[in-house]
């Protein structure tokens, strides 16, 4: 294992097998206000009537933090994807993990974080 840590994962490619880790140090300078999801899967309402949401949360790993969020359609193509704004940054946002959207207590669904390759192709793989 790696030495000095903790490290955490800041980029991964599936299709190419790779993965990159950095150190906290370097992570925290990383964190992210806004970011865009694709491939949203819903509980109940479609991700659409998501956004205007007043009350829009969502957590990006495991553990208890709920993050103030806003939701907006993303591109050209309607109900794709959407780029979302936190209230504050965080820095786990990576490409390729979920974030989990609540209108507190309900789940409404989740979205795959996507990379810039993906957003500017306006599909996914």
């Amino acid at each position: 294992g790696l030495g000095n840590g903790p490290w955490y994962v800041v980029y991964r490619d599936v299709a190419e097998n790779v993965v990159r880790v950095s150190h906290k140090e370097n992570v925290d300078e990383q964190a992210r206000e806004r970011f865009t999801v694709g491939e949203l899967s819903a509980v109940a309402s479609p991700p659409a009537a998501w956004t205007g949401r007043r009350n829009l949360h969502l957590k990006l790993r495991h553990g208890p933090d709920l993050i103030p969020c806003t939701l907006s359609p993303y591109g050209p193509a309607p109900g794709g994807h959407f780029t979302v704004e936190m209230e504050r940054p965080d820095r786990g946002v990576a490409a390729g993990q979920y974030a989990v959207f609540y209108d507190p207590p309900e789940c409404l669904g989740t979205g795959r974080i996507l990379s810039a390759s993906e957003e500017t192709a306006g599909e996914t793989t």
